[in-house]
């Protein structure tokens, strides 16, 4: 028997083995992936550093609520849902880009958000996303990033009990697919990811 219970040992230390080695492949394949590469343009692959952040306040479902905003970004009008939105203004004369950060009451035209939400809902996860993480606490139930159409939609989705996923609110950072896998998409999801971080409801 002893013998019997050091081969099955081994063997299951061997499957073991092999799938971190996955694993660990399969992690060092995304970060190539996601590692930034050069356009040949300036404004891609060479963007000012990020300016300092600075609060904003808006109003969420009657609640006040402070937003860090990068001052890389200035006011703009949003979307149909967008209680507060800001749009990348970088010094640069010919950038023409559309990047945005911006809270929504609710998910509006953002479909793809809303698809999201919904099998998070029924299946606790998501498939066909970039990048997906639940979160256990706290005021966010998941972030995701993914491509819909010529864009690309990184968002934190706020905790909530709603059973339609449309009454969903949530941070997007909304940005062109020529954006992605540069410096310029590294600079705007740290700016994203502090806005997100430091998002508070003040009552």
């Amino acid at each position: 028997m002893g013998i019997l219970d050091d081969f099955i040992k081994g063997a299951s230390d061997i499957v073991n083995e092999v799938k971190n080695t996955i694993k660990e492949e399969q992690g060092k394949i995304k970060e190539k992936q996601n590692e930034p590469v050069s356009k040949g343009d300036d404004m891609l692959d060479h963007p000012s550093e990020a300016l300092p952040a600075i609060p904003i306040s808006a109003n969420l479902r009657g609640h006040n609520v402070n937003l860090m905003i990068s001052q890389d970004f200035i006011k703009d009008a949003g979307y149909a849902t967008s209680v507060a939105s800001f749009k990348y203004n970088p010094n640069e004369i010919n950038f023409n880009m559309d990047c945005t950060i911006s809270l929504n009451e609710g998910i509006g035209e953002f479909d793809e958000i809303a698809d999201c939400i919904e099998q998070y809902l029924s299946n606790k996860t998501i498939s066909g996303v970039d990048e997906f993480t639940e979160f256990a606490d706290g005021q966010y139930l998941f972030k995701a990033k993914m491509d819909s159409s010529d864009y690309v939609d990184y968002f934190y989705v706020l905790r909530n009990n709603f059973t339609d996923p449309y009454d969903y609110d949530f941070l997007l950072l909304f940005y062109p697919r020529d954006v992605k896998n540069t410096m310029l998409e590294k600079k705007l999801i740290s700016c994203f990811e502090e806005t997100a971080r430091n998002f508070t409801i003040l009552d």
